[in-house]
């Protein structure tokens, strides 16, 4: 059966010359094996996902018979990829980057909230219907709430222009919150911004001075970015000297597990938040989507943080909620 798939979606390409195409090391050591349901990611790249570990961790515990697997692919794959999951009846599977958005041409229908925020991270094969959700909401919600820190009428400032920003950005307003978002790129923080403005109060405003002048109002600081990751442990996303004792820093870094950015508010008496904990309440939200069970949270957790223990540093790769 994965034989066929691999072939379906180009994988049996990699050796061919001037072939642009990723193959899973994982499908060679699967071919053959029993594997019961299976569960995936899709992404690019995803060699640092700690989503394998989580969620096989959760089967096992449960002593339930499925398989969640990580499949590195290409754009001019995916929608091959799609096609072969509903063939083979993949229970469900979860998108990382670069697919959230383009993802939804190739869905059969999506939540209220991922179409609002235009980003999927997690499918559902309802009947042979894959329709996609968004469970960085969740996830971002049930971080910040497990955290002690109020939402409804603070200030935020978003630090992003991707997936995440957007799901952080509808999370919190959608909490009653105030957001300001800004990004490298103005033109994609602008582009959030514009998108939920009947939403609630959200401002784009670039990096900067202009920014900086609004630091006096702000009290939680949420980097969706990647800047923080190895190999560039000691990039932050602003500077450290505008963190106050009185803020939260939320950083969806998780590798390394304390990062510069963290470290720095810290000295300053900053409240810290790792974004272990949205990865592992994200994936627990996809969990009991596709199952229709409650997710082992401790298990993932556990599971996650002794995976990421594990992890050399050389295998730090750009941030994934997966």
């Amino acid at each position: 059966m994965f034989d066929k798939f691999r072939k379906k979606i180009g994988w049996e390409d990699k050796n061919k010359e001037n072939s642009n195409t990723k193959r899973n090391c994982l499908i060679d050591e699967m071919i053959g094996k029993k594997l019961g349901k299976l569960c995936a990611l899709i992404g690019n790249p995803v060699s640092h996902s700690l989503s394998p570990a989580m969620h096989n961790a959760a089967f096992e515990s449960l002593g339930l018979d499925y398989t969640y697997i990580a499949f590195e692919i290409d754009e001019a794959h995916l929608l091959d990829t799609v096609v072969a999951f509903k063939q083979i009846g993949v229970v469900g599977f979860n998108v990382t980057s670069p697919f959230k958005s383009s993802i939804i041409r190739y869905l059969d229908g999506m939540s209220s909230e991922a179409e609002k925020i235009d980003a999927v991270n997690t499918v559902v094969n309802q009947n042979d219907r894959f329709v996609g959700y968004n469970t960085d909401v969740f996830g971002a919600i049930r971080t910040l709430e497990n955290s002690k820190i109020r939402i409804k009428d603070e200030c935020f400032l978003i630090i992003g222009g991707g997936g995440a920003a957007k799901a952080l950005a509808y999370a919190i307003l959608k909490e009653k919150g105030k957001v300001i978002i800004s990004n490298r790129t103005y033109e994609n923080a602008k582009k959030i911004a514009d998108r939920f403005e009947n939403y609630g109060e959200i401002d784009a405003v670039p990096m900067g001075k202009e920014l900086y002048k609004l630091f006096d109002k702000i009290k939680v600081v949420v980097n969706c970015t990647p800047v923080g990751m190895a190999p560039n442990e000691n990039n932050m996303p602003i500077e450290p000297t505008l963190i106050r004792k009185d803020m939260a820093i939320f950083d969806l870094v998780y590798s390394p597990p304390e990062t510069m950015f963290m470290k720095e508010a810290k000295k300053r008496g900053a409240k810290t938040i790792s974004g272990l904990d949205m990865l592992v309440y994200q994936g627990a939200a996809a969990f009991e989507l596709w199952l229709g069970r409650k997710a082992p949270v401790e298990t993932m957790r556990k599971a996650v943080e002794e995976t990421l223990n594990q992890m050399p540093v050389w295998k730090y790769d750009r941030y994934r909620k997966r």
